[in-house]
């Protein structure tokens, strides 16, 4: 008899503890649908900091201890961009290992500002813990400071990669 009611005890705890489980995966995966990509974009926007591109560029004269990241096409970018940004493309963010610490604050731009707020919202799902949208981005950045900018394709995939942090795992990693 004793042995039916450890089994049984047993089994509710494998349960609740199953159960447990399947609630916090559930309850990490949010699907959000949205009308229209204006909607898409105006709650990124609601979501991420920004900074104006005066205020990026003093930033820039004083503090080398940041990422900037241009995310338009590449073809876009070597023509021009931002001194010390880096190349990675909107549809290749969540692949690309030219940034891994988490910890590193980080700029983000494009031509204006809505595939920057997709990007900046996207490092923030990713857990990079700070991430600025420069407003106006290269629109901005060309029409107030014409004769600040780089061209080509800037650092070279070959070189070595950053090292990258260890990964913490689960949903609130």
């Amino acid at each position: 008899m004793k042995n039916n009611k450890v089994s049984y005890f047993s089994s509710i705890i494998k349960g609740a503890v199953i159960l447990s489980v399947l609630i916090l995966i559930a309850g990490c995966s949010k699907n959000i649908q949205y009308e229209t990509l204006e909607n898409m974009v105006a709650n990124a926007k609601s979501k991420v900091s920004t900074i104006a591109v005066e205020d990026y560029k003093a930033i820039s004269e004083h503090d080398g201890n940041y990422e900037i990241i241009d995310c338009r096409q590449a073809d876009d970018f070597i023509k021009g961009h931002i001194p010390g940004a880096i190349n990675i493309q909107r549809g290749i963010l969540e692949f690309s290992d030219k940034i891994s610490n988490r910890r590193t604050k980080i700029f983000v731009y494009d031509y204006s500002d809505d595939c920057s707020a997709l990007c900046a919202e996207t490092l923030l799902k990713l857990k990079y813990h700070d991430v600025t949208m420069i407003e106006n981005g290269w629109k901005g950045w060309s029409k107030t400071y014409p004769e600040i900018f780089e061209t080509g394709a800037g650092t070279s995939d070959n070189e070595s990669s950053p090292k990258k942090e260890e990964e913490s795992g689960g949903c609130g990693g």
